[in-house]
């Protein structure tokens, strides 16, 4: 994160940090935070973007996960399929259409369906 800061511009070094918040005999769940000085960032939700994007693809390229009890959602689901693979969308799918066929409930949250009601 701090790498990727520099890259973009910011000035101060960003702030990352963590804390860990649960501990299973399988691992842990790690929750990162990161901040930085928006000052002379012409465009700051941009580059909080980019760095996000960064860290989320390095935890997942170390095998991490991208979300614990809190869900994927819209804006975490480009990472889902290299998460759970192929197999894991398509079991997503199939109980997606065989339980909301009309796509009414967290329509769009996990995958993309061509029936949005959104």
């Amino acid at each position: 994160m701090i790498r990727k800061g520099k890259e973009l511009g910011v000035a101060v070094p960003v702030l990352a940090t963590c804390r860990v918040t649960q501990v299973y005999d399988v691992g842990a769940c790690v929750y990162f935070y990161l901040g930085f000085n928006a000052n002379g960032v012409a465009d700051a939700l941009h580059v909080y973007d980019e760095i996000e994007t960064a860290a989320r693809d390095e935890i997942i390229a170390c095998g991490g996960s991208i979300s614990h009890h809190h869900g994927i959602g819209k804006l975490r689901k480009h990472w889902l399929p290299s998460t759970v693979g192929n197999v894991g969308i398509s079991v997503l799918k199939s109980i997606k259409n065989e339980l909301d066929p009309r796509n009414i409930f967290a329509s769009n949250n996990l995958i993309d369906s061509n029936n949005s009601k959104l």
